[in-house]
């Protein structure tokens, strides 16, 4: 399961470059309860197991914050140089 929950993040990376490229917003995301998932989908009827949810799709055009001026840090309060 390890294995291939690691596994996993590749199909994912590849799935949201090949969104964009079709201009298609997607948003991988963890954080969800996996066992309330799984049963919602009856993944587990089916031997699967949840491990991560990217929803894609086009995003609204009346959505005010897909133009609003996006918050950036700057790159010193962020990283830690250590050599």
């Amino acid at each position: 399961y390890a294995w291939t929950k690691s596994q996993l993040y590749i199909a994912l990376g590849f799935l949201m470059m090949a969104a964009s490229l079709k201009h298609i917003d997607s948003c991988p995301m963890e954080g969800f309860d996996p066992i309330k998932c799984d049963k919602l989908l009856s993944l587990d009827s089916r031997g699967l197991r949840s491990v991560a949810l990217c929803p894609i799709g086009y995003r609204d055009s009346e959505d005010s914050y897909a133009t609003a001026k996006k918050v950036r840090f700057d790159s010193k309060d962020v990283f830690l140089q250590i050599f």
